[in-house]
């Protein structure tokens, strides 16, 4: 019986919620007048480590000495990190929608005694203003993760393979499913 349902936040829970790192990153640069490439917006980076590794690459090097005569400094990795942040956060608030039947499909799985929780793969901040946004809507989850399932999995205290559930739309969570042995539905978009 399964008694811990494990979301992947994004596109499950709430739609947009996976544009809005890449609307976020495009709006970011843009406004540096930095055209990055398209690979860059597929990503599993953290979220400066993402900026770093962009900053790094020689074509935006390039593009930002002919726009700023300079070299990129720390000031300025730390300036676009900064901004890409505050944009995420904007358009978390602006475009993030909770997908209708959300709140129902919590309830029944807590009616059930069943655990939900959500990895999420943005930053704490991030994480806790989307919790905010379901808790003022009265959907409850009773545990989101900023790492991985294994965290959870420690976290409630729950290792039986057939007691797992994990619901995701991606590849790198269904490898994080993995890790832990439990049954896994994969959701096609």
């Amino acid at each position: 019986m399964v008694k811990l349902c494990i979301f992947n936040l994004s596109g499950l829970l709430v739609d947009k919620y996976s544009l809005i790192p890449i609307i976020s990153l495009r709006h970011t640069f843009l406004h540096h007048k930095i055209y990055i490439p398209r690979y860059y917006f597929n990503h599993k980076y953290t979220d400066y480590y993402l900026i770093r590794t962009i900053l790094s690459d020689r074509s935006i090097q390039q593009q930002w000495y002919q726009q700023y005569h300079r070299d990129i400094s720390q000031y300025d990795i730390d300036t676009i990190y900064n901004n890409y942040l505050d944009s995420k956060t904007r358009y978390i608030h602006e475009y993030m929608n909770i997908i209708p039947q959300t709140k129902r499909c919590i309830n029944k799985l807590q009616e059930k005694n069943i655990i939900t929780s959500v990895v999420s793969d943005f930053n704490e901040f991030h994480t806790n203003h989307i919790q905010n946004i379901f808790e003022n809507k009265n959907i409850h989850i009773d545990y989101y993760s900023l790492s991985n399932h294994q965290d959870i999995q420690k976290h409630v205290n729950i290792h039986k393979r057939n007691d797992i559930l994990s619901i995701h739309d991606n590849q790198y969570h269904l490898q994080q499913s993995r890790l832990i042995d439990c049954n896994n539905v994969g959701v096609i978009r």
